[in-house]
């Protein structure tokens, strides 16, 4: 389901790099998915349905939590654990809509992520860049904003003090189209050490 090169074993050492050497640790990995497997998702996601949310002061937007595509989870979870350099588990997913006005703060981040270190793949499936809607990270004095452009997979190392706002298409976004972004949280999997013989 994603692009081929994601799987070439140098492509996430490469973005791990990247990310190690950006003030806030964030990847946007280009052409991650193709257009037609876009398509595809948010059909099923569009069958599959979503939960309106709206709690003034965290957010209002529209998500599915039950809405499963294996094939994209396992090829997630490989691109996750090489960029980690060890294993890696889903803690969370998450399918999230935002339409005109819709918008997430950082009170709903800080409710509804993990706890503790983990790596945030975010899958955007949106039909093209709106020029707006962007997702802001920070992380004590550190800020960094990521535009939303479609079909660009965000890779962000969240440490415990990290935040995320999802700021709200308006009437001046182009072409009026959904948000729909797929976010997908991986904790790293402590390894056993191998007993003494």
């Amino acid at each position: 389901m994603l692009a081929p090169y994601l799987a070439d074993a140098h492509t996430p050492p490469a973005f791990r790099e990247m990310m190690t050497a950006s003030e806030v640790p964030i990847a946007l990995v280009p052409a991650a998915i193709d257009d037609t497997t876009v398509t595809e998702l948010r059909a099923r996601l569009t069958a599959a349905g979503l939960t309106p949310y709206a709690l003034a002061d965290r957010g209002r937007h529209g998500y599915n939590d039950t809405l499963r595509v294996d094939p994209l989870w396992d090829e997630l979870a490989r691109f996750a654990a090489g960029i980690a350099g060890a294993p890696v588990a889903l803690a969370r997913a998450r399918w999230l809509v935002l339409r005109r006005g819709d918008y997430s703060l950082v009170k709903d981040d800080a409710k509804t992520r993990p706890p503790g270190r983990f790596l945030e793949l975010v899958l955007d499936l949106s039909p093209g860049a709106s020029g707006e809607a962007e997702m802001v990270y920070l992380d004590g004095t550190r800020a960094q904003a990521v535009l939303q452009l479609g079909g660009v997979l965000a890779v962000i190392d969240r440490t415990p003090t990290s935040t995320r706002y999802l700021r709200p298409p308006t009437v001046r976004s182009l072409g009026g189209f959904d948000i729909v972004r797929l976010f997908s949280q991986f904790q790293i999997v402590p390894t056993q050490p191998l007993p003494e013989v």
